[in-house]
């Protein structure tokens, strides 16, 4: 071997070692350096040793690592959120990106808004073009369904409308919607609307003729449970029930006052 010759050879050891170094001091584990060199892990600690080259110790490499993640999603946020909104969903704008899970998870949920979060998850997948037709699609079914069981149209009522007719179910048109709401309003369709609107819809008589109803249908005072079991999507709902009039037991011994009265 030539003077020159062993001269290179000596400078590409001592460059593959520098790198090796390097690696180990970005916080990449034993095992990590070994693979990306074709080394066993004995050999890397070995080569650290030989370097004077401080182990570190158990979960630094990983804490390393996590410090380094933070920083670089804080640098590529935008990159990061235009994947998310093109794919919908951590996983894949993770590894789009090439970033842990956890920390892409982490900078999504602080830059975006949860409804921000929902929306593009659920638009994920489908061009402009399929959403102005599926767009459509449901505003048609949708007012089909409230044709054949009545408005307002309740998800319950259009759920099973779907399945009987191979549609798709109402979670699924809330979704490209962003609401039951929404859908039922661009189908001009009537819709058990918000918790406040629905709790201004039913007065404390309604209340009272909804649990008059339940009680004919089994033949006696009813239950809580029972009215929960039996009454219908247009009547209140039993929480409601007792908030417009107060405890089951105090609604039972109304409606039997009544029936005494009579």
């Amino acid at each position: 071997m030539t003077h020159d010759n062993h001269r290179d050879t000596q400078r590409q050891i001592e460059d593959r070692r520098a790198s090796i170094l390097e690696s180990y001091r970005s916080g990449k584990t034993l095992r990590q350096v070994g693979a990306e060199h074709g080394l066993t892990p004995e050999r890397i600690r070995q080569i650290m040793e030989d370097a004077n080259v401080a182990r570190r110790k158990p979960g630094e490499s990983m804490r390393t690592q996590q410090r380094q993640s933070v920083v670089e999603v804080q640098e590529r946020g935008n990159e990061i959120v235009a994947a998310y909104k093109a794919l919908g969903s951590f996983h894949a704008a993770a590894h789009k990106v090439g970033l842990p899970l956890n920390a892409v998870r982490a900078y999504l949920t602080h830059a975006l808004t949860e409804a921000e979060l929902r929306a593009y998850q659920h638009n994920a997948g489908y061009s402009d073009a399929q959403k102005v037709v599926l767009r459509a699609q449901y505003i048609a079914q949708l007012q089909q369904a409230a044709q054949a069981t009545g408005e307002p149209l309740t998800q319950t009522a259009y759920k099973l409308f779907a399945f009987e007719h191979g549609w798709r179910g109402p979670q699924t048109v809330a979704k490209l919607f962003g609401s039951w709401g929404k859908a039922c309003d661009a189908a001009g369709v009537k819709w058990r609307g918000s918790h406040d609107h629905y709790i201004r819809r039913f007065s404390t008589d309604d209340c009272l003729e909804a649990v008059r109803d339940v009680a004919a249908k089994v033949g006696h005072l009813p239950t809580y449970r029972e009215y929960l079991d039996t009454h219908t999507d247009m009547q209140p709902s039993g929480p409601l029930v007792r908030q417009r009039l107060g405890t089951w037991s105090e609604i039972t011994l109304r409606l039997l006052e009544e029936q005494a009265a009579a």
